[in-house]
């Protein structure tokens, strides 16, 4: 075996918790990623900074890359000594082409590992609440796909043991060819009251679910505009299902919300919005430095030293490991500006003390770490080092690109002053500047009325102005939203 490795990995039916561990642990080694329209974008999030990140997605009536160039690329990359992860749609092995793109791998002589993943045929209708198979109703199961090679894409099949044979069909990608199936169907013996059930966008927070029977079901999809990506699921077992779906019930179903995040690292709130529902983008993801403090005074001549970030304590506690010094040698107050810059003192075995900002501006004997805006803010005229620097990852912007792409955020959560800014910038960027129409379409959720301020500065209106608290932003969101059907 030559070069590096190819991984073939499950990227699962949509929902980014349906990862599998041993597909998380592929992704965050990886060097190249080449990933489709079907995969979830937020799981790119998961890959190292670094890594190179290429769409090749396919959109209806239009593909970014053919196959044939894909497999190339893959070749090309793995020779070069890279970890690259092939990410596709549920399972690699149910309509993936893994088959051929294993062979290629043998073919050139490259080393390569298939990653299963779980398949929407099976995970979007228990999303919408129905099984594949029942005691009751269905005691076999077949996944069939609903286009072929035919130039018109209808697929060629042994209609008569499908129809009286098999318990229950998912058909995948099938609402375009949908009144042939049922036609044929029909025709091959299923009667008409055979229950049918279409899931769009399975296991997303923009999932759809419509059922009706081989009879009705044509006219019903039409009438609700449902596309593709959906699974078709024939058979009476989605008799087995509730009216509405334990899913599409959850509190913040139907958010997609945009934490617009200031710091780095992850954030605290997210894990429970997902479990209510929502899905959650976290970004930009920022690279942080910790420069030396150069203005920093060795023997500490200071009546107080304040800290904006964790960070910037870090940076000062490698200042005093540098000097040979350790915190008993520390004679003048530690003040915390923020909870992070609170919780990462106490670590070190310290309560730090808090003061306002207007206090700080007329107090002699101050120093000040932070970042290089927060100083400005402040506007104290004594000492100060900038404490950390942030850049936001490339890499972040890639996954933003594709969510606005696919038109996917309808929510903006700002916790400060900063993340407006930031937010602003990025979109303003992405958008060439006219970005008044995308704000407009947006829910927006400010964290405190100076948050709120700043949101309307730049023309943005502001639905909701919630308190510090996972609680009372949740709660905001739900307000702002009427039920989404």
């Amino acid at each position: 075996m030559a070069g590096g490795k190819v991984y073939l990995v499950g990227a699962g039916p949509g929902n980014e918790g349906l990862l599998t561990v041993r597909g998380a642990e592929c992704i965050r080694q990886a060097d190249v990623i080449f990933y489709d329209r079907l995969v979830n974008p937020l799981l790119l999030e998961q890959a190292p900074i670094e890594a190179e990140r290429i769409y090749c997605g396919k959109l209806p009536q239009k593909h970014i890359l053919r196959q044939e160039v894909i497999q190339k690329m893959m070749v090309e990359k793995s020779r070069e000594g890279k970890r690259v992860v092939r990410l596709k749609g549920g399972d690699p092995g149910v309509f993936g082409r893994v088959g051929e793109e294993a062979a290629v791998m043998e073919e050139n002589d490259i080393e390569y590992e298939i990653v299963p993943g779980i398949t929407s045929g099976i995970a979007a209708p228990l999303y919408a609440g129905v099984p594949v198979t029942h005691r009751d109703y269905s005691g076999s199961f077949a996944a069939i796909t609903a286009h072929t090679k035919k130039e018109t894409g209808e697929p060629d099949l042994d209609w008569e043991p499908l129809a009286k044979s098999i318990d229950t069909v998912a058909f995948y990608m099938g609402v375009k060819n949908l009144p042939f199936i049922t036609k044929r169907l029909i025709e091959a013996g299923k009667p008409k009251d055979t229950a049918v059930m279409v899931v769009e966008w399975g296991t997303y927070s923009k999932q759809r679910t419509v059922k009706g029977t081989l009879a009705d079901i044509n006219d019903i999809v039409q009438k609700h505009a449902i596309e593709n990506p959906s699974i078709t699921l024939v058979g009476n077992v989605v008799k087995a299902g509730p009216v509405s779906t334990w899913f599409e019930e959850l509190p913040l179903f139907g958010r997609y919300i945009w934490h617009v995040r200031t710091t780095a690292g992850a954030g605290r709130w997210s894990s429970e919005w997902k479990s209510q529902g929502a899905e959650v983008y976290e970004g930009p993801v920022w690279e942080e430095t910790l420069p030396e403090l150069t203005h920093l005074q060795k023997d500490l001549p200071y009546d107080e030293i304040v800290f904006e970030t964790a960070s910037d304590v870090e940076a000062f506690m490698a200042q005093l490991k540098n000097w040979r010094l350790d915190l008993r040698q520390v004679n003048c107050l530690l003040t915390a500006a923020t909870r992070r810059a609170e919780e990462k003192w106490k670590d070190y075995g310290i309560l730090p003390g808090f003061r306002s900002k207007e206090q700080w501006k007329y107090t002699e004997g101050v120093h000040f770490i932070g970042s290089e805006a927060w100083i400005e803010e402040i506007g104290h005229q004594g000492s100060s080092d900038i404490g950390h620097v942030l850049e936001s990852a490339a890499s972040s912007d890639h996954t933003l690109e594709r969510l606005l792409v696919d038109d996917s955020i309808n929510t903006v959560i700002f916790p400060c002053r900063k993340a407006v800014t930031t937010a602003v910038e990025k979109i303003n960027a992405l958008y060439n500047g006219d970005a008044a129409q995308w704000w407009s379409q947006k829910t927006v959720v400010c964290i405190g009325e100076r948050t709120k301020e700043q949101a309307e500065k730049y023309g943005i209106h502001v639905d909701m102005a919630a308190g510090a608290s996972e609680q009372a932003v949740t709660a905001s969101i739900q307000k702002c939203f009427s039920p989404i059907l």
